[in-house]
């Protein structure tokens, strides 16, 4: 299948690229303003294309036989106040969008499958009142943006195009969004309701929103439009107090409405405006939610931030076997190939002639110039699939480093995910905790460079 997907540098759509690709999707074409930001920031065998929204512009074959275009591109409704020429933008990188890719399709007897993302700020502020898909539009700037990236789909003449519109609410991730900048001041204990609080926030997790993309994919899907929120929306006030909640902080403090709008002009209305959305058409099409309650969500998301552990996770394509790839990381020496030679990175010994579940292997390193013993267990090991190694001792209060290997593109996608622990609780957070995330970052920049550059040059393969 082919997929075309705008806006795939963003929060959802970064997400959704990660997760048709572990899924198996193979022809994913990216369209895009910078192909070569995009690259960097989608490190895998797709296709990125270029586009030109203002002088109307999409580089040749980035349509050609597409069967399914996922349209997330739009600017951020957030980045700055609103004024006349900045709402503006925000419908028209839109609408202008829309209409380039639409006028571009090539009529064919394949029908394309054309998903766009909208929001339930089409519904405007409607207070307590439940909505649905068939509640009529509302009132106000939000409410106009989504019914011009509506219409702009809906009132398309061509005949060979399955349209759909997902209407999205506040998405809860940590890796960016609403959450990720509600976070530090409640955290810090100082945060609490906006306005009165009785609006309500229809919210979705990250995870369900990206499967209900997904669905589309499997002909699961087979309405106009869906509302992509929980089936449980909730006031400003009890979401405020279920986040204090599960932070353990206290949620006190309030911001009054017109403090608000001294603050955010009109821009307000993001917090302010009330919509109380259900997924009618999702439930009766037996959509199941992996996280129906905030609380559900709240602890699945912010579960390790609760026991101060940071994460980190990389990706990283390579041309050959995963057979090749495991055995290349199941010699324990090659780590020493791929660490920065700055941490003087040497392996002593370990306690077993081949790595395998239960292997404790033991090396020594330096970190700005202090030497450390590291001992580390290998909790799991799958041939072929994964493995997880664990500092027994060490620099770190905890590490678990997961290595997974995913059959991709004639080649093998490698993800490491880890999760760590600064020692020295509160003072180690906040006086190392940005110095180590940058360390761990040119750390991993500099082992995927050595990676790619040692299996490109011993596998002739390209893809």
């Amino acid at each position: 299948m082919s997929i075309l997907i705008t806006g795939a540098t963003g929060l959802i759509g970064k997400k959704l690229v990660i997760k048709l690709i572990e899924s198996g999707y193979e022809d994913i074409r990216v369209l895009t303003r910078n192909p070569d930001k995009a690259r960097k920031t989608l490190p895998f065998p797709i296709s990125f294309y270029h586009w030109d929204i203002k002088n109307k512009t999409i580089q040749e074959d980035a349509l050609k036989d597409i069967q399914t275009i996922f349209h997330l591109a739009g600017e951020n409704i957030a980045a700055s106040k609103w004024n006349n020429s900045q709402k503006e933008s925000i419908i028209q990188s839109r609408t202008q969008s829309m209409n380039l890719l639409l006028d571009n399709i090539q009529e064919s007897n394949r029908s394309i499958r054309f998903v766009t993302a909208s929001a339930v700020g089409y519904y405007g502020d409607r207070k307590e009142e439940v909505l649905d898909e068939n509640s009529l539009e509302g009132n106000g700037f939000l409410s106009e943006v989504c019914q011009a990236w509506e219409n702009s789909l809906l009132n398309s003449k061509r005949l060979n195009i399955e349209k759909h519109i997902v209407r999205i609410g506040i998405v809860l991730s940590t890796e960016g969004g609403a959450l990720t900048k509600m976070l530090p001041a409640f955290s810090m204990g100082v945060a609490g309701k906006l306005g009165h609080g009785q609006q309500y926030m229809s919210w979705i997790h990250i995870d369900d929103l990206i499967n209900i993309f997904c669905s589309f994919l499997t002909g699961q899907r087979s309405k106009q439009v869906y509302n992509a929120v929980a089936p449980s929306p909730i006031t400003n006030l009890s979401f405020t107090k279920a986040l204090g909640k599960a932070l353990k902080r206290p949620t006190f403090f309030s911001v009054p409405a017109p403090v608000l709008k001294l603050i955010m002009g009109e821009m307000t209305d993001l917090l302010l405006q009330s919509q109380r959305v259900l997924p009618k058409n999702l439930l009766s099409e037996n959509y199941e939610y992996n996280y129906p309650t905030l609380q559900h969500a709240l602890e699945k998301l912010l579960a390790h931030k609760k026991k101060g552990e940071k994460t980190l996770l990389t990706y990283q394509w390579v041309p050959t076997t995963k057979n090749n790839v495991f055995s290349f990381f199941s010699n324990e020496h090659n780590l020493e190939k791929i660490t920065p030679p700055s941490l003087s990175f040497k392996i002593l010994n370990k306690n077993t002639d081949k790595i395998k579940a239960g292997t404790i292997i033991n090396y020594k390193l330096k970190l700005y110039g202090i030497p450390f013993y590291w001992k580390t267990h290998i909790s799991k090991f799958e041939e072929n699939i994964e493995f997880i190694d664990e500092q027994k001792k060490g620099p770190y209060k905890k590490w678990v480093h997961t290595h997974s290997f995913l059959d991709y593109k004639s080649g093998t996608l490698i993800k490491d995910s880890i999760v760590y622990q600064i020692p020295f609780g509160i003072l180690g957070n906040m006086f190392t905790s940005r110095f180590i995330k940058k360390d761990l970052n040119k750390i991993f920049g500099h082992r995927q460079s050595i990676i790619k550059e040692y299996f490109n040059k011993n596998i002739n393969h390209s893809f």
